[in-house]
């Protein structure tokens, strides 16, 4: 009989184990991105959902839209559809740089980004 509750406890064990990270992965991600080229600066508030493959970007016009998102181990890649051409933020997972380009020009931003804390307990 407590062979079975043992077992019983090492699968439980187990599962929470694997668990835990995909709980944490659910969590939204704040981000406050600034990226900078030759001629301009762009500076972006964006909300990460892993769980959901989603980025919300707010932009410099104030703007929120929600866009694709590919997460892997140590980048995530949002690609922002334009008519037939993307603009495309790549942010490094272990650094925190962030890379802007385009599929219309050669133009590039580089810069950085920092995490920045969940929105107070909101009513609505």
């Amino acid at each position: 009989m407590f062979a079975g509750k043992g077992v019983a406890m090492v699968w439980y064990v187990g599962f929470l184990a694997l668990a835990a990270p995909a709980a944490a992965a659910a969590e939204p991600v704040y981000l406050t991105c600034e990226v900078a080229g030759e001629r301009d600066r762009e500076r972006y508030e964006i909300t990460l959902r892993e769980d959901q493959a989603s980025a919300a970007v707010i932009g410099n016009d104030g703007r929120s839209r929600n866009f694709p998102a590919v997460f892997s181990r140590d980048r995530v890649q949002i690609d922002q559809p334009i008519g037939g051409d993307k603009i495309t933020i790549a942010i490094d997972r272990t650094d925190l740089t962030a890379r802007q380009t385009t599929t219309f020009s050669d133009y590039v931003r580089t810069g950085t980004c920092k995490l920045t804390p969940a929105p107070a307990k909101r009513a609505f």
